[in-house]
């Protein structure tokens, strides 16, 4: 077995192991499963991830800022710390679609020297509702302070935002508060939603990463979805379509489109941390189709993943590397080469080609005739097919958009969604 291999073994068996914290019984305390809230935590092992996680759970609490008057539905967020406009769109967005019917909850970690004796006093309750959890000691210890703060001082601000609400919206069941949050409401009836912010799909031991606790963590009664993509791979894991209501991608498209005439400039879409290693793959087959098809090429960021050692790997024909807006970036390049990363879908969206290189680690959700394309000499035969006559790729995208997005009257689904989980 090679490195790469053990590696991908690895992660896997931690992914299966999480998975069968969940199922111990002894993860539940009054009623809530823990090990659903911390599962985003425990799949980085490493040391230094631990000590953070430690101090974090003994000297931060959390902080909880509503807005409104009580009224029936509320939305919840808990990432606006991240710095992604993105996810803060839809956030904000969901809040605008509820109106004077809603209102908004945020929450943050702050410094408190109180929350140490919190986590410490429930420390022995809590190391045996992580019994389930077989992994190191050290992370045992660690995913202990975890429950030990969630299921204090957080679970005590979370309850009291439930009362007296028809509805509860949150950003993502992945996230620790917000699947804390639904499970609580649940508990006591009322119902809860969640949205999509990525292109969810169904992982395996090739792939297997975080993004798996999009499904994996699934636990509130609807999700609304992009599209028909999405209910198909929560389908294949087992969760029913009627739980899975389609609205669309929500964000802002601005004016992106593409340039009237070719630019001789192509882009590569690299994934974020958790698909980093084929961002390599990428990047050699960029070079590639840059020397073959005497082109530039600009190489456009994740948001969240920019380091700094991606110079190294380019060619000279590389004039930029960069986070590029959408719109700024559909106006730069002739085509797109990416891989399993949502901004495949934002380019479908705006009509802009788009190919996805498979290397043996992509998911099923975007192995797709027309879409995906296994090597370098692959790519090549269909994009010179494509520039002799372009609209073969022009058919292929329309077909594939709604597939992955149907976003047509977004704001009136929505509160049709809201008003059918509420049983109006």
């Amino acid at each position: 077995m090679d490195r790469q291999t053990d590696r991908e073994s690895q992660a896997w068996r931690h992914y299966q192991c999480i998975q069968a914290y969940k199922s111990d019984p002894r993860s539940v305390i009054d009623g809530i499963n823990y090990a659903h809230v911390i599962a985003l935590y425990l799949y980085d092992r490493s040391f230094r991830h631990w000590v953070k996680i430690i101090a974090f759970c003994f000297f931060f609490a959390a902080r909880v800022a509503v807005s409104g008057t009580d009224k029936g539905i509320l939305n919840f967020y808990s990432y606006r710390y991240k710095n992604r406009s993105d996810y803060d769109y839809i956030a904000d967005r969901l809040v605008a679609i509820a109106g004077d019917q809603g209102d908004a909850a945020e929450v943050s970690e702050v410094f408190s020297l109180p929350q140490l004796w919190s986590t410490f006093v429930r420390f022995p309750r809590a190391w045996r509702a992580t019994s389930g959890y077989k992994s190191r000691f050290m992370h045992r210890v660690g995913a202990t302070a975890l429950v030990a703060k969630y299921s204090s001082t957080t679970r005590g601000s979370l309850e009291k935002l439930i009362s007296g609400r028809t509805h509860i919206v949150t950003f993502c069941d992945a996230a620790p508060h917000d699947n804390l949050l639904a499970q609580l409401a649940m508990a006591v009836g009322t119902p809860t939603m969640t949205a999509q912010h990525g292109q969810y799909r169904i992982l395996d031991q090739r792939n297997v990463s975080t993004d798996a606790e999009a499904y994996a963590n699934f636990v509130s009664d609807h999700l609304l979805c992009w599209g028909e993509a999405t209910r198909n791979e929560f389908e294949r894991f087992g969760i029913s379509r009627e739980r899975l209501i389609i609205t669309g991608w929500i964000r802002h498209w601005g004016e992106a489109s593409r340039p009237e005439s070719t630019t001789g400039a192509f882009g590569v879409m690299l994934n974020g941390e958790n698909g980093a290693e084929s961002n390599f793959e990428l990047l050699r087959t960029a070079n590639q189709i840059a020397e073959e098809l005497d082109m530039r090429f600009v190489v456009r960021l994740h948001p969240s993943f920019a380091p700094p050692h991606f110079r190294s790997l380019v060619s000279e024909r590389c004039a930029s590397i960069s986070t590029i807006p959408t719109q700024e970036y559909v106006g730069t390049v002739d085509f797109s080469l990416a891989h399993m990363s949502g901004a495949t879908i934002e380019m479908l969206e705006v009509d802009s080609p788009v190919y996805v290189l498979d290397d043996g680690r992509l998911a099923d959700a975007f192995r797709l005739p027309g879409l995906s394309f296994h090597g370098v000499e692959e790519v090549l035969e269909v994009l010179r097919a494509d520039m002799v006559d372009p609209s073969r790729g022009n058919a292929r995208t329309r077909q594939l958009k709604r597939w992955f997005n149907d976003d047509t009257n977004q704001d009136a689904r929505i509160r049709s969604a809201l008003l059918l989980a509420q049983g109006v």
